[in-house]
């Protein structure tokens, strides 16, 4: 019996678009990944990320069964409020099956996108 079922769409390691965290806990030294056009941001089932998202493009993806951690003290804010992940005139965007866990405000936020999914 699975909570979940098998994924089956995993990216290739190896495509220089791919950012892949394996399972495991990580810590952006910056405190946010910034992804701009045609990357995809991969979280391996058990993959713990300390860090926000900033989405400047089109065509990205951040997907798998993976997780992203309030990154405090590296909050990045728009007018004092703290956010996980900024959608910033991003286009065709699709987040699915990550977690946000411990957010202390918003999870998403987005700003003059197009095709948010």
């Amino acid at each position: 019996i699975f909570a979940e079922a098998p994924e089956t769409n995993r990216p290739d390691k190896n495509d220089p678009n791919v950012i892949y965290y394996e399972a495991g806990y990580h810590e952006v030294e910056t405190g946010v990944i910034n992804l701009e056009s045609n990357q995809i941001l991969y979280l391996e089932p058990g993959a713990l990320l300390k860090s926000r998202l900033n989405v400047n493009g089109k065509n990205v993806k951040v997907y798998g069964r993976g997780a992203f951690l309030e990154s405090s003290p590296t909050r990045l804010t728009i007018g004092g409020t703290a956010y996980m992940c900024m959608l910033n005139n991003a286009e065709d965007v699709l987040i699915e099956d990550v977690r946000f866990l411990d957010a202390h405000t918003y999870n998403i936020v987005t700003n003059d996108g197009k095709n948010l999914n």
